[in-house]
């Protein structure tokens, strides 16, 4: 089980607010009882929601004097808690002003446990439950009982979304996230794409369920594989890039070829988009094609790839509309986390065959293409066919 170390003032303030919101969050059939419940009482005393009101107003007065004295206040009220039980067993604020007023926190736990599975809407009993379950460390119930509080109350997101998140820190919780948030309420989108996505220390585990189930769209699976390289986790994006590339990279296998895809950096290219410097892959994907102005030079396109087998050729044909700039376009491989290349050459115009004799030993590599223009010579543009890895 996760230890979760949420600082007891955290959950004491979110019950707090959950119970004061109460009354806005309930309507009932009857206005005299929410107006003015001694006189619903009076007339008809068989209305156990008139009792619930006159033991919330009780109840609301002593917070008001002493809001950290919960107990104290539910026990003023637990006469008219216990009527209004009679009188109707289902009413949720009584319900929870007799578990409140237990002194003895795991008897008030095992009240607001049980009083929560007869009300599963009321959020003063899921609060209450929640707090409970993060007292006994019960993870998995935890997350169920956020996902019942969000699905009624979805306007609380921005209070319950660190108790989320910080659960989501542990693994052991992914399978829950996967059960519980399985897409079937609009807050779980919400969650996933706006808060968890946001956040570094969430992402690895995010990888993870989405592996296991579609999450957001493309620009969500993008940014998270972006994120994770971000973070320093390659190994977890290289994954999370394989799983959604599944299909594109058996044809690439088969080839051989490196195509310029540009949806996942940076496990795909990440091109370089200036007025004056920029590179971009050709309308049918065959290409590369770059445009590079006078004065203009650095990255134009990379990506990180897994490390070949030495020795190996990088096969390709490179068009160039001007000549003269030709040898101003050149390949670079780096080992992933290293600053220096252990191969670098200029391009040629035409048929290029790179052989690379040997390498570091390092899983990944950074695959650069470089160019630039000097002053005083003419624009830059040219074409690359798509690299062909052969091995030797």
């Amino acid at each position: 089980m996760m230890k979760v170390n949420l600082p007891r003032l955290v959950m004491s303030v979110l019950i707090g607010f959950a119970i004061c919101a109460l009354a806005a969050l309930q309507t009932f059939s009857m206005l005299t009882t929410k107006r003015a419940p001694e006189s619903a009482m009076s007339a008809f005393g068989v209305n156990g929601a008139a009792y619930e009101e006159a033991a919330f107003d009780a109840f609301s007065e002593k917070v008001a004097v002493d809001p950290q004295d919960l107990t104290g206040a539910a026990g003023a009220a637990r006469a008219l808690a216990l009527e209004a039980l009679r009188r109707d067993p289902t009413t949720a604020k009584a319900l929870a002003i007799l578990a409140l007023a237990k002194p003895d926190l795991s008897a008030r736990h095992g009240a607001a446990l049980a009083a929560s599975r007869l009300n599963r809407r009321n959020l003063t009993l899921q609060g209450l439950a929640l707090e409970a379950r993060l007292a006994n460390e019960e993870t998995t119930q935890v997350i169920e009982t956020l996902d019942q509080i969000l699905r009624v109350h979805p306007t609380y997101s921005r209070e319950f979304y660190p108790v989320l998140g910080q659960a989501l820190t542990d693994p052991a919780t992914v399978p829950a996230f996967i059960r519980f948030l399985d897409g079937s309420s609009p807050w779980h989108e919400a969650f996933f794409t706006k808060y968890a996505l946001a956040r570094p220390e969430l992402r690895a585990n995010l990888a993870t369920i989405r592996m296991e189930r579609p999450v957001g769209d493309e620009e969500f699976d993008s940014r998270l594989v972006s994120g994770l390289a971000k973070d320093g986790n390659l190994s977890a994006a290289q994954r999370l890039f394989e799983f959604l590339s599944q299909d594109d990279d058996a044809q690439g296998e088969a080839s051989g070829q490196i195509a310029w895809s540009s949806d996942f950096p940076p496990f795909d290219w990440d091109f370089t988009d200036e007025g004056d410097f920029r590179g971009q892959a050709s309308r049918d994907g065959s290409e590369l094609e770059l445009f590079v102005r006078p004065g203009q030079g650095g990255v134009i396109a990379e990506r990180i790839m897994a490390m070949p087998d030495t020795p190996f050729d990088l096969s390709f044909v490179h068009s160039d509309a001007s000549s003269a700039q030709s040898e101003d376009v050149r390949i670079e491989l780096t080992c992933t986390g290293e600053t220096l290349p252990f191969f670098a050459q200029r391009l040629s115009v035409g048929e290029n065959s790179l052989a690379v004799g040997s390498a570091p030993d390092c899983d990944q590599m950074r695959l650069v293409i470089n160019a630039r223009v000097f002053s005083g010579q003419t624009t830059l543009r040219s074409r690359i066919s798509q690299i062909e890895i052969r091995q030797r």
